[in-house]
């Protein structure tokens, strides 16, 4: 298989990624569970769904990380969608750029349909600055203090 990004296609890692989704992500929503994480991923499979929708990237045949477009990101923000979420890079792939192809890969996507994607962070607000995105509002996200900030893609 070829380096780069590619559409989850496949439910063959979607324990793998569920699991690291949870681990990393899960604190930040009190309603979020392994199943919901799990979900998501399942219904990007879809070929038909827009939304949800998960991409991989590998890099030497190895899953390296991924990131999702996703209808809810924030279960009390339901008025706000779709989301850049899930983005996960393995810790043996970090510090290669792989965070921010697989951002602008989703951001990409977006441009097909919609016109506005969120996210929140609470650490890389320069680094989503530096992509075009712009802080929206401080919010809190289970007890956790971030920034919501979106992007418009112009649609």
């Amino acid at each position: 298989m070829m380096d780069g990004i590619f559409e989850l296609t496949s439910s063959d890692d979607i324990d793998f990624m569920a699991d690291w989704l949870f681990e990393v992500w899960g604190s930040y929503n009190p309603g979020e569970t392994l199943e919901t994480c799990r979900a998501d991923l399942w219904a990007g499979l879809d070929p038909k769904a827009g939304i949800p929708k998960t991409f991989v990237y590998r890099q030497d045949g190895a899953m390296a990380g991924w990131a999702s477009i996703l209808a809810m990101d924030i279960f009390e923000r339901p008025d706000l969608g779709p989301w850049l979420g899930n983005l996960i890079v393995l810790p043996e792939f970090r510090g290669q750029g792989i965070a921010r192809k697989l951002a602008r890969h989703v951001m990409d996507y977006a441009q097909g349909v919609t016109d506005t994607l969120y996210l929140y962070t609470d650490n890389l607000q320069a680094v989503y600055e530096q992509m075009g995105w712009q802080a929206v509002e401080n919010i809190t996200v289970g007890d956790k203090p971030v920034l919501l900030m979106k992007w418009q893609t112009g649609l």
